[in-house]
């Protein structure tokens, strides 16, 4: 059985928190009447939360290298989209301008604990593009590092 590198297992771990404050954050637009636009639908469905979940499924396969960069890049465009939207941008969904309200709050929170996982998630992706170097050794290497000693061009006499 393969063994599971630890950056895969925290990545898989803050893909799920970033999908489950999702719905919490979500639930908060819902309830405030923020509505996105249809590109705004489309860039959230496909890349804030789909694409992470690809990359986690990738990353449990032989292709963990484009799961890697799929989860960094990913959450880079979750990141920068959150905090464009969130914070930067006038508008119905900079958590200064959310109505008083119950969900006033519950919407600035998922909204700082989003760009913050996505953050942790680009780091996490990272970690996971570095990792997948060392276990994937070439097929000429021994365990050990040196070659399988069967013939390379310095054994011929």
């Amino acid at each position: 059985m393969k063994q599971i590198h630890p950056s895969v297992r925290y990545a898989t771990i803050i893909v799920l928190l970033h999908g489950l404050i999702n719905i919490f954050h979500g639930l908060a637009h819902f309830e405030n009447g923020i509505w996105l636009s249809l590109f705004g639908n489309a860039y959230v469905t496909i890349v804030i939360l789909l694409a992470p979940l690809l990359a986690i499924l990738l990353l449990y396969t032989r292709w963990q290298r484009p799961g890697a960069w799929l989860l960094t890049l990913s959450m880079l465009g979750s990141l920068i989209f959150g905090v464009w939207y969130h914070f930067l941008v006038p508008g119905p969904d900079n958590v200064a301008q959310v109505p008083p309200g119950a969900w006033q709050l519950p919407f600035l929170i998922t909204s700082i604990l989003l760009a913050l996982l996505e953050a942790i998630g680009i780091a996490s992706g990272i970690w996971c593009l570095s990792s997948s170097h060392s276990v994937q050794a070439a097929p000429h290497q021994s365990a050990f590092g040196g070659s399988s000693g069967r013939g390379t061009p310095d054994s011929r006499a």
